[in-house]
């Protein structure tokens, strides 16, 4: 939504902030940001009184003091907070029926993941945009097609407790410090045979030892 309204200039342009009867667009587009600010209000109250009936062990999951604001929406009710996203995204999508700016926003969100080039950032934002954001979610799987290296097993066969993985991996060091790579290398097999206990993978390990390895 912040992408759109950068793009027709919301808050420079005179005609959204001076009401005049006779634009109707823009009667309109001022209607459906006061709903979208109104769903805003609702959930927050909701949010609080959420709050009230949060334990305190419930919110030291999150340790950093920053993220507490971000617990108590985590916190709320999941179904009400999808439903409000799916909403937002319905009232977007009116907002560029009424005032097309496609091409801008496009640019506004390559932009926006310029300096994101790793691919586990980028599949976090992928997985994330899904359903919510198409532009992003269209930016993001493009610029993995050009960075992401390629890991691809022909025929696989596993007997008794052996495993497979065929893709890369991130220990847990490398996911909560977020470890930055830009991988382009290209791990490919033709055929795989594992028996017993032993662990294949097709792909790179970033960030120390590998879930594989035994402790």
């Amino acid at each position: 939504m912040s992408r759109w309204g950068q793009a027709v200039g919301i808050n420079e342009d005179p005609r959204f902030t001076i009401d005049t009867r006779a634009d109707k667009e823009s009667q309109h587009i001022r209607a459906i940001l006061e709903e979208i600010d109104q769903l805003y209000r609702t959930v927050q109250n909701s949010s609080a009184r959420y709050e009230i009936d949060a334990t305190q062990k419930d919110l030291m999951r999150f340790e950093a003091k920053e993220l507490q604001p971000k617990a108590t929406w985590a916190l709320y009710d999941g179904k009400n907070l999808d439903k409000l996203v799916e909403q937002i995204a319905g009232f977007v999508d009116d907002l560029e029926k009424l005032l097309p700016v496609e091409d801008t926003r496009r640019r506004l969100v390559e932009m926006e993941i310029e300096e994101v080039d790793d691919e586990q950032s980028l599949t976090a934002l992928q997985t994330a945009a899904a359903n919510t954001d198409q532009l992003l979610s269209e930016a993001v799987t493009k610029k993995l097609e050009g960075i992401a290296g390629t890991n691809y097993a022909k025929d696989i066969r596993g007997e008794e407790n052996a495993r497979v993985r065929v893709g890369n991996e991130w220990s847990e060091i490398a996911s909560t410090r977020g470890v930055n790579v830009a991988d382009q290398t290209s791990n490919r097999a033709d055929s795989i045979a594992a028996k017993g206990t032993s662990a294949v993978q097709i792909g790179n390990s970033f960030g120390g030892r590998s879930v594989f390895d035994k402790s």
